[in-house]
């Protein structure tokens, strides 16, 4: 006899800011969003993929606690979990079930969300470590021994010492059942990578090419950026021409979908010009393996080891090249 099958769906929840109006303090709402990891990455981005969940005030947490704010949330998470829905047609009935599996969006959201420090500028801003600031800006590859288990949470909380440990308060969400946020919380690629980490190294590597190596003009820069063929998938998010007065202040105005096009085809139009030695453009190299890896729509099973020597390689460059920290 063939067994029964129990279909659960993963669940990712998103925090994300909205304002009514520009430039308007007045008039922003916090939103919650949820999307489902398993629909095909071609739709799961789309609008009719990305479900509303909750909407509010923004400054009614600074009167309510999370524990108010998301208290029904958490219920209906329950709910899906332990009840799930039933769908029934005239071919085919049965009850879908739904985990929530992720929180992830920007850093402060997330740290807004599960109840971690919301200044970046913290002895302890990590949410997935307990690295201390100091040690971050010269920490190649993570430190196994510093991530945060749920056994450690459980002695920051009781300590009750946010500037010690990075934690202002217990993360409402693990009242999910099966959620817990040392396991369930993760980042983000459009906010860590695209807006934060490749931001960064094109930034550098570009003030470089330009105006200290003058590999190429910013005319010839901007002429290639506009005539090169991105082909049609990728015309929609086609970077735009930059400023001289932002290169020269290492700033790059794109947004994150012109970014991805930006990296994914920066080598082969700005290639020619730059020496495969040149430091800056190792720099280019290892980030773009990097987001290659993540981009990836399956992974071998040595992944972990693959992604940490790739992790390692970048930072090392951006070290060099940056005379920063990271």
């Amino acid at each position: 006899m063939l067994g029964t099958y129990i279909h659960i769906l993963p669940a990712l929840v998103y925090p994300s800011l909205l304002h009514l109006q520009p430039d308007c303090f007045l008039h922003k709402l916090g939103a919650v969003y949820i999307s489902l990891p398993c629909i095909p990455p071609e739709y799961r981005s789309t609008l009719n993929c990305i479900f509303v969940s909750l909407l509010f005030h923004s400054d009614d947490r600074k009167f309510f606690t999370n524990e108010v704010l998301f208290k029904q949330l958490i219920q209906d998470f329950n709910e899906l979990a332990a009840h799930g829905i039933y769908f029934n047609n005239d071919h085919h009935s049965e009850t879908i079930y739904f985990q929530l599996a992720l929180i992830q969006g920007d850093n402060l959201g997330v740290h807004q969300l599960i109840g971690h420090n919301e200044s970046f500028n913290s002895t302890y801003p990590c949410r997935l470590c307990s690295v201390d600031k100091e040690t971050m800006h010269t920490q190649i590859v993570e430190d196994k021994s510093l991530i945060r288990t749920v056994d450690s949470y459980d002695r920051d909380l009781i300590r009750n010492a946010p500037s010690q440990t990075g934690i202002k308060e217990k993360c409402v969400f693990n009242d999910v059942n099966g959620f817990h946020a040392t396991a369930s919380v993760t980042v983000d690629l459009m906010h860590d990578i695209l807006e934060g980490v490749a931001h960064y190294d094109m930034t550098i590597v570009l003030h470089h090419i330009i105006f200290d190596k003058k590999y190429l003009s910013v005319a010839d820069f901007n002429s290639i950026l506009t005539n090169f063929n991105y082909g049609i998938k990728s015309t929609i998010n086609k970077p735009p021409p930059q400023r001289e007065s932002n290169l020269r202040q290492k700033k790059i105005s794109m947004l994150s979908s012109e970014m991805l096009t930006f990296l994914k085809y920066f080598g082969v139009m700005f290639g020619e010009f730059i020496p495969e030695s040149d430091d800056f453009w190792q720099l280019y190299v290892s980030v773009r393996a990097v987001l290659s890896f993540v981009l990836s729509k399956t992974l071998p099973q040595c992944s972990e080891v693959q992604l940490t020597a790739l992790v390692r390689c970048h930072n090392k460059q951006f070290l060099l090249c940056s005379g920063e920290g990271l």
